[in-house]
């Protein structure tokens, strides 16, 4: 999520990803990480696929406590 065309996405019934700034984040709003393997993306019994953000200090600052689909209306 996060993209030019987000709102062609029904997130009740298309698989999907969003950016967290971590695991709690991501874990907390019903995401499933796919840290361990990229494969999990497509393999995951589910929806809604979660990535912890790169720790990059000054995308994180941006970035906030949201998800990225949430953040996308940055400067």
């Amino acid at each position: 999520m996060g993209g030019q065309q987000d709102a062609l996405i029904d997130t009740t019934l298309d698989r999907h990803d969003d950016i967290f700034p971590n695991l709690q984040a991501l874990t907390a709003a019903g995401y499933e990480d796919q840290e361990k393997s990229d494969l999990m993306a497509a393999l995951l019994p589910t929806n809604k696929i979660g990535i912890v953000a790169n720790k990059i200090p000054r995308l994180l600052k941006l970035q906030g406590t949201k998800s990225f689909s949430l953040a996308k209306k940055w400067p």
